[in-house]
């Protein structure tokens, strides 16, 4: 009797099938809800933190324009309301105030489309803010513009430096940075009478002192160029070597004025070639004026001054004149060894002169300019002091001295800025800052 040989499948082999596919069908699904339900949640997350952001920054600008901390707890559950998330119904809003800083708190109860089937618990999100509300810095008396994240130090760094053991007292202003401030070893006491502003972060290390109230805040706002926009001067007569219309005087003091190595006077105007500076230790008198300077000026020893008009007839300094060196399209200062600066900002003048812009109200002594953004290097002995306004915006500025040396008296604003050596700083920002309202802004 012949066999049939052909296969057949077993009933009990169909079931599993079924089974398998019930499962797996279940399975999909299940994940397929939770895609869903886990996406709509994801937007609610994104809702309450946006509304939590809103109700601790309007809580924090209603404090900034002097009222009291339970107004502004109103104030920002009412944006957040504003914002969608109404107080009550599943949805919980808080706003406290402590001191400076406003924290706000949402919490939502999401709804859940598909996953009740297989899950019935609790389904919320959570947003939380906090906002500072921090008075006006008062005016910057440094400044460092350049953005680097990295905050490198040395000699290739980037933001604000107190190195080794000079010694910085800021005396009417802040200093901020769009990268990091830094103390860098050595035994040098650093004091800020205002705020320290980092865009990246300040490290300490307890060598920077503050009074009391005043903010040390790292991840701050971009601080801006407070000269941009200014225009350059530009100088319509050519610079030299001063000489006398009088036969009698001979042309000015003659070595009177300078330590054994000559006198030389220098009158204000273009200087295409740098300052004719000669060696040894020599003293360069500059007249009172605008110096618009192509080149390096460059000195290890004698002295650069800024004398008064009559110093030609008298040898006598005087209250020092009034100078801006303006650095055009290319340019340095330079200044090491034994070699002393003292400059006068040209802004103490009156009356202004010729070729001199806004600059000279802003009471700028050195300008380096975009064009070129060389280097500003400082290194004075006892009598260096440049009094007034050094402003590089893209240019690395390095100040040093000896012990005691008052280095600058006035504003630095610079790409870069460090400080060596055992110098002393005394800067000081503008008088004429007008101030600013309260800031605000989120801290987290």
């Amino acid at each position: 009797m012949a066999r049939n040989s052909e296969h057949s499948t077993s009933p009990v082999h169909e079931g599993q099938a079924l089974i398998l596919f019930a499962i797996s069908s279940l399975v999909l699904i299940m994940f397929l809800a939770l895609a869903a339900d886990t996406g709509f949640a994801m937007s609610e997350r994104r809702g309450v933190q946006n509304a939590a952001d809103a109700a601790a920054l309007a809580a924090a600008r209603h404090i900034a324009r002097g009222n009291d901390a339970a107004s502004a707890e109103g104030i920002g559950v009412t944006y957040a309301e504003q914002n969608g998330y109404e107080q009550g119904d599943g949805t919980d809003v808080s706003v406290e105030v402590n001191g400076d800083i406003v924290e706000a708190v949402v919490d939502h109860d999401v709804q859940s489309f598909f996953l009740d089937a297989f899950y019935t618990g609790d389904w919320s999100v959570s947003g939380t803010a906090q906002a500072q509300v921090l008075p006006d810095p008062g005016p910057f008396a440094l400044i460092a513009l350049g953005f680097d994240p990295s905050c490198a130090s040395g000699p290739n760094g980037s933001g604000i430096q107190f190195q080794g053991n000079a010694t910085v007292n800021i005396l009417n202003g802040s200093i901020g940075s769009n990268s990091c401030i830094q103390k860098i070893g050595g035994a040098g006491s650093n004091f800020v009478g205002g705020n320290m502003e980092a865009f990246e972060h300040i490290v300490n290390g307890g060598g920077i002192d503050q009074p009391d109230g005043a903010h040390s805040i790292g991840e701050a706002n971009e601080i801006p160029d407070p000269y941009e926009g200014i225009t350059p001067p530009t100088c319509t007569t050519e610079g030299g070597e001063y000489e006398s219309d009088d036969e009698e005087d001979g042309g000015g003091p003659g070595g009177g004025g300078g330590p054994g190595g000559g006198d030389t006077i220098l009158t204000p105007g273009n200087y295409s070639s740098g300052l004719p500076i000669p060696g040894g230790p020599s003293t360069i008198n500059l007249l009172p004026g605008v110096y618009c300077i192509d080149g390096t000026v460059q000195k290890n020893n004698g002295l650069i001054r800024s004398v008064d008009a009559d110093y030609p007839e008298t040898g006598e300094v005087g209250d020092g004149g009034g100078v801006l060196l303006y650095f055009a399209d290319s340019g340095s200062f330079k200044v090491a060894g034994n070699a002393e600066v003292r400059l006068r900002t040209i802004g103490l003048l009156d009356p202004e002169f010729q070729d001199c812009t806004e600059a000279c109200e802003k009471n700028f002594v050195v300008w380096v300019s975009e064009n070129s953004c060389d280097e500003f290097f400082s290194r004075g002995t006892n009598g260096t002091l440049f009094e007034g306004v050094i402003y590089a915006p893209c240019s690395q500025v390095t100040m040093g001295g000896n012990p005691g040396t008052e280095v600058s008296s006035g504003q630095v604003v610079s790409d870069m800025f460090s400080t060596f050596g055992n110098a002393t700083f005394n800067l000081s920002a503008p008088s004429s800052y007008a101030g600013s309202p309260m800031r605000i802004f989120l801290v987290s």
